[in-house]
């Protein structure tokens, strides 16, 4: 992913993503709301020194980041919805109720999520650097 350096402030860097996504190939994508056509994010650096406002930066995420957050959007989800439907279907509730339970079951994990999203960050490595790295 590629972005442009806004902002410098000690070991933080405000970087400027412009998002591409498959809305740019629609013909609605300039008038549809759902296209984010910008976004923003502060990384912690320590040797932001090195780099100036206005500079292309490429963005890319570690490898252990990556399969973190496949584990906490992905794995841990369907491990706890597939827990509960095996618990309902062991304790005879009918489909309906083990259906809405699973899903209800997902509101406690989210919170979690959103209570500890400072700690979590600290686990998810973005690393900039000034090629594409592949």
């Amino acid at each position: 992913m590629k972005g442009i350096i806004s902002n410098i402030r000690g070991k933080d860097i405000t970087i400027r993503i412009q998002c591409q996504s498959a809305c740019v190939h629609c013909s609605l994508h300039n008038t549809c709301p759902i296209d984010i056509k910008e976004k923003s994010i502060t990384i912690k650096q320590l040797n932001a020194k090195h780099y100036k406002i206005g500079q292309e930066v490429y963005l890319s995420l570690s490898k252990k980041s990556m399969v973190l957050s496949l584990l906490f959007a992905y794995g841990i989800p369907l491990l706890l919805m597939l827990g509960i439907v095996f618990l309902g279907i062991k304790l005879n509730w009918s489909d309906t109720l083990i259906g809405i339970m699973a899903l209800a079951g997902l509101i406690p994990y989210y919170i979690l999520l959103f209570i500890f999203n400072s700690y979590l960050k600290k686990y998810f490595m973005i690393l900039i650097s000034e090629n594409p790295v592949d």
